[in-house]
């Protein structure tokens, strides 16, 4: 109860489990803003529940579109018409496939997901359209991946490094227009 305003990015990328904390911590903060991306649809592999999302929170509060409608595109156009029509919009459900890799050790993990990227660069998937999730990504993972690559002649991009949250510049641009819009939160976040 100690906080009185939140900021919750993508919330239709969220799980129910952290849309149900969303709404509880509603229930207790002064002002809020939630932002959807119209045209995200990421995070269905990890547990999102995009149309629950717009079902509990799109009617609770103002709505402000970020685009016009033009810049829109696919699913973030019927998002956008489902806002302003006051619907509910009905998101396309594609399922991603699924590749078990199973090793006994972490090592040959490593090395099968390394063969199994440098293999989709062999069969013509931009690099750019590859990304690999792990739930620590320490050197051992950047270096094995990092060999992996160089055999393909691509480069490795890590987009973290175990920093914190707020070191991140898309956090802290999220934060700065936050403030902006909310000169009365009169809040110095204290980060230079």
């Amino acid at each position: 109860r100690q906080f009185k305003h939140l900021l919750a990015d993508d919330v239709d990328e969220q799980s129910p489990a952290a849309q149900d904390l969303i709404a509880a911590l509603l229930e207790h903060v002064e002002s809020a803003v939630l932002t959807f991306s119209t045209d995200g649809g990421h995070a269905g592999f990890f547990g999102a529940d995009a149309q629950g999302a717009w079902q509990r929170f799109g009617a609770i509060g103002k709505i402000v579109p970020v685009r016009s409608q033009q810049q829109q595109l696919g699913a973030g156009r019927a998002v956008y018409s489902s806002i302003l029509s006051g619907n509910v919009p009905v998101l396309p459900r594609r399922r991603p496939q699924i590749e078990l890799i199973h090793e006994d050790l972490r090592s040959e993990l490593l090395d099968r997901v390394g063969e199994r990227v440098v293999r989709l660069l062999a069969q013509g998937v931009s690099a750019s359209e590859i990304a690999v999730i792990a739930p620590l990504a320490d050197k051992v993972l950047e270096h094995t991946l990092a060999f992996h690559l160089k055999e393909a002649g691509v480069s490795l991009n890590v987009l973290t490094k175990n920093r914190r949250l707020i070191d991140e510049p898309y956090v802290r641009a999220m934060m700065t227009l936050a403030l902006l819009a909310h000169p009365q939160w009169q809040l110095d976040w204290g980060v230079p």
